[in-house]
């Protein structure tokens, strides 16, 4: 199969982008899929994660690598070919951020919806290299109880995201989602664990949204 790479980007800190990066990577990694974890986000997020669960004895269902080993054009690290790549950007937008995204198939935008997140939105959105990648995807995070439908943030973030045909995908159950990163993620070793439906739900559309398997 063709490598697929994602990006998960933000020009905002604080959205979410490294928790996504862990659940995409270690979800593909766990459906049998080789998988590289891109960690370019400054805080380093997820390689800290990584290490900890390594020291631990824990399963890393996924690689990684600094976004300096990766080859964009080619799409290896150290020359070698993978089935997934997810890419944790970090919150900036400069050249070399700009033609990484070039690269890309598919970019996912975390957002938990406020005045500074819209804003920062909306610059991103409407951009030219965002534009021209394939797939762009605007997940809301946003928890159910603190989000309306007759806010007008949201309502200009609906509109926005129709202007630029953005689908929103929706992960309303944000507090039981970041349960994930303090466990074994799907799986225990044995099988896989169980989630509330609410959250297992919305888990699955994201991933048949971003091409992987859902089941």
């Amino acid at each position: 199969m063709a490598t697929k790479l994602i990006a998960i980007y933000n020009w905002k800190g604080g959205q979410g982008k490294s928790t996504l990066s862990i659940i995409l990577g270690s979800w593909a990694g766990l459906k049998g899929l080789k998988v590289i974890v891109i960690d370019g986000d400054d805080g380093g997020t997820v390689s800290d994660w990584v290490e900890e669960r390594k020291i631990n004895g824990r399963l890393v269902p996924f690689e990684i690598a600094p976004v300096s080993k990766f080859d964009f054009s080619r799409r290896t690290v150290n020359g070698e070919d993978f089935d997934w790549i997810f890419i944790d950007f970090p919150a900036a937008f400069n050249p070399k951020i700009e033609t990484a995204l070039s690269y890309c198939d598919g970019l996912i935008i975390p957002i938990k919806i406020g005045k500074p997140e819209l804003a920062r939105l909306k610059r991103l959105i409407g951009k030219e290299i965002i534009q021209k990648i394939p797939k762009i995807f605007v997940l809301n995070q946003t928890l159910w109880f603190e989000k309306t439908w007759i806010n007008p943030i949201w309502r200009e973030v609906q509109q926005l995201t129709r202007k630029f045909d953005c689908p929103i995908v929706e992960l309303k159950y944000r507090s039981d989602y970041g349960k994930l990163m303090t466990g074994d993620l799907f799986w225990d070793g044995r099988k896989p664990r169980i989630y509330s439906g609410d959250l297992w739900n919305e888990l699955r559309v994201l991933f048949q949204v971003v091409g992987l398997p859902g089941d």
